[in-house]
């Protein structure tokens, strides 16, 4: 029985000491803890805005200290000095543009080239403006064939500068004309009239590229018509006008 106890001894202290925590050793460290997560980039600065819309914009020459006051649509431009000029406003492409004159300086003659059209995909930056002294002079006349028409009647200036004019008579049938003058007093017949006949007044020049004007003769009814010319030459009779009825007497 003594020896069986001896045996069973360090086993049972073995056992005591392993339920204790085995034999005072020291206890794992708790595991360290996940590190923080890395703060995210700052965002990237957003690009400046480009510049909205188109702008129109081109050179005035012969000024010599005068001032002259530019429009175009709502813009009202005072220029002083020759040069470089931009009007404030932008636009959207298909926006149209027409820059003209105002309080053109005393003493002098003005005009004005490709100051008209439409906006496509770019700034405007070739409208010139040219002054120079006021004088009198013939710039063009009439030749005794009257192939070019004869009889002025309106004078408009078109979208390149030059100068319309339509002519109430002459031409192939004697219907009248429309002509174009330039400048320089170049003259070039651009259409001859037959069906509605004998322009009056001044034409217009559209955002489509046609020539609009008005007639006293023919059409349907004999009393004149509204006309288009397209680019391409082609006549179309947009509206005839009616007959004045006849007031019975009285």
């Amino acid at each position: 029985m003594r020896d069986m106890l001896r045996r069973l001894l360090p086993l049972t202290i073995a056992l005591a000491l392993s339920a204790c925590g085995g034999g005072g050793g020291t206890p794992a460290p708790d595991p360290a803890p996940d590190p923080a997560p890395a703060p995210a980039p700052a965002p990237a600065p957003a690009p400046a805005p480009a510049p909205a819309g188109f702008t129109i914009s081109g050179t005035i020459t012969g000024l010599n200290g005068a001032t002259i006051t530019l429009k175009n649509r709502s813009d009202t431009l005072k220029v002083a000095l020759d040069g470089a000029f931009t009007f404030p406003s932008t636009f959207a492409a298909k926006d149209y543009y027409g820059v003209t004159l105002a309080d053109i300086p005393a003493g002098k003659f003005c005009t004005v080239a490709n100051g008209k059209g439409v906006f496509t995909d770019a700034s405007i930056t070739k409208v010139t403006i040219t002054c120079g002294a006021l004088t009198f002079s013939t710039l063009y006349s009439a030749d005794a064939t009257g192939e070019n028409g004869t009889s002025p009647q309106g004078l408009s200036q078109g979208w390149n500068g030059a100068l319309y004019v339509n002519m109430k008579s002459g031409g192939a049938r004697n219907m009248g004309t429309l002509l174009q003058v330039a400048t320089t007093g170049e003259a070039k017949l651009v259409h001859s009239f037959e069906g509605v006949s004998a322009p009056v007044g001044n034409i217009i020049q559209g955002r489509d590229g046609s020539t609009y004007g008005v007639t006293s003769a023919g059409g349907d009814h004999g009393a004149g018509a509204l006309f288009q010319l397209t680019g391409t030459g082609a006549l179309n009779t947009l509206f005839s006008f009616p007959a004045q009825p006849t007031s019975p007497l009285k």
